[in-house]
């Protein structure tokens, strides 16, 4: 069915809706203003949303009114490490009052594709956003990536988006307020992170993000991606990435969810971002995050993408930190001791050391913390510098290095600068 074929639906132009207005060349989004739409009535196509993040993000925006198509490859359980069927979420939507469809779908068949767009319409009638979050991980490098794993990846995380984008945008066009967002994140170039093939599937979908964004821009079409800062608690996580060990490192699924409904409901000249899912929650006003976290005696691990980039897989499971007593991390991702007690100051990259040096030099003409940080520096010692830099100087000062930090560190043509002479 073509949407010129319809007659459920009401004419919308870009003329009408307005194309919009450029967005920022800083496209990581961060302390934005948001108006948070409603989206009752509205008609959501979610892929993966059998379990894990898909299935939260079904069961958050069904409860904000909006119609749900759980749109996955399973209909029974057959394997018990992938519980969740898409009947069964469409039962839960149900039971809370809610309403959805349930279609099987392989996002790898264009024919499938097809007939569930199909589907969708004849069902609701109209279609108001896509949340491509189907995917596949394989943490493997070049010598040990099967091509049958390499091909899968790029056939959900890459290829699908552009099937499934495809054939719903002559509906989105329609829509009043239409949406994209991929789970996918955003794009660092550290070559570190390129030692993975799954990064480059994952990128892919990020350079979607931004493709799409300025394609249709002039129909009011806003698509941006999400990712989480953490681990979630998800089957990939159980199955493929440390089991219940690293599961206790996790945040649940629902906060991914909280923050997808935050982003979806943003003005639509919000286009082209890459949003992490803590920022855009704790954004919106929610201060304590605690609750969302599987076991708040454990640290966090930090997600793929997210802090610098692990040499293996197996120290990829390694990178935990503590969040302070709300559950937040701090705004650098430094490595935690997962024996140690919660840290109460955050610490400093290399980087970050030399511009408080820089700083401190200037305004207290404190010339001995210059040899501190060389020393530092040498050593490759970088765990603490605030709390030895607070033995030299008084408490007063030390508490306020971080605002110096954010201060000069913002600033590029600063950064350039803090080279020790």
């Amino acid at each position: 069915m073509h949407p010129n074929d319809s007659k459920n639906h009401r004419p919308n132009c870009a003329c009408e809706r307005g194309s919009g207005t450029k967005s920022s060349q800083t496209r990581h989004a961060k302390n934005q203003t948001m108006p948070y739409l409603d989206i009752g009535g509205n008609v959501y196509f979610i892929t993966g949303a059998s379990r894990g993040i898909g299935k939260a993000i079904a069961l958050y925006l069904a409860e904000k009114g909006a119609r749900i198509v759980v749109a996955a490859k399973t209909v029974e359980e057959t394997d018990e490490k992938l519980p969740g069927t898409i009947h069964a979420t469409v039962k839960e939507i149900e039971a809370a009052g809610g309403k959805a469809l349930a279609v099987q779908l392989d996002v790898r068949n264009e024919q499938q594709v097809k007939d569930a767009i199909a589907r969708t319409i004849e069902t609701f009638g109209r279609l108001d956003g896509v949340i491509n979050n189907a995917g596949a991980l394989y943490l493997s490098d070049l010598e040990s990536t099967r091509m049958k794993d390499h091909d899968l990846m790029h056939a959900l995380n890459t290829r699908a988006l552009d099937l499934i984008v495809q054939e719903a945008l002559p509906w989105l066009k329609l829509s009043d307020n239409p949406r994209i967002l991929n789970i996918s994140p955003p794009i660092d170039l550290d070559p570190g992170w390129f030692v993975f093939a799954y990064t480059r599937s994952k990128y892919a979908m990020s350079m979607a993000t931004m493709g799409y964004a300025e394609q249709l821009r002039p129909y009011g079409i806003a698509v941006n991606s999400l990712w989480p800062e953490t681990a979630i608690d998800t089957s990939a996580v159980r199955n493929k990435l440390g089991g219940d060990g690293t599961v206790a490192l996790s945040r649940k699924p629902e906060f991914v969810a909280q923050a997808a409904y935050l982003v979806l409901t943003q003005a639509k000249e919000i286009t082209g971002r890459f949003f992490i899912d803590s920022h855009v929650v704790k954004d919106s006003g929610l201060e304590d995050i605690s609750s969302f976290r599987v076991d708040s005696s454990k640290p966090l691990l930090l997600d793929f993408f997210i802090g610098k980039p692990p040499k293996t897989k197996e120290e990829s499971l390694s990178r935990v930190v503590w969040p302070d007593e709300n559950g937040i991390l701090p705004s650098e991702y430094p490595l935690a001791d997962m024996e140690r007690t919660p840290p109460s100051v955050v610490l400093l990259s290399e980087r970050g050391l030399y511009a408080v040096v820089k700083v401190l030099r200037e305004i207290d003409g404190y010339d001995g913390l210059i040899e501190l940080s060389k020393s530092i520096a040498r050593q490759h010692d970088i765990q603490s510098p605030l709390t030895q830099i607070a033995k030299l100087v008084n408490t007063e000062t030390a508490e306020k290095v971080h605002a110096f930090l954010i201060t000069v560190t913002a600033c590029p043509c600063v950064q350039n600068n803090l080279k020790l002479k």
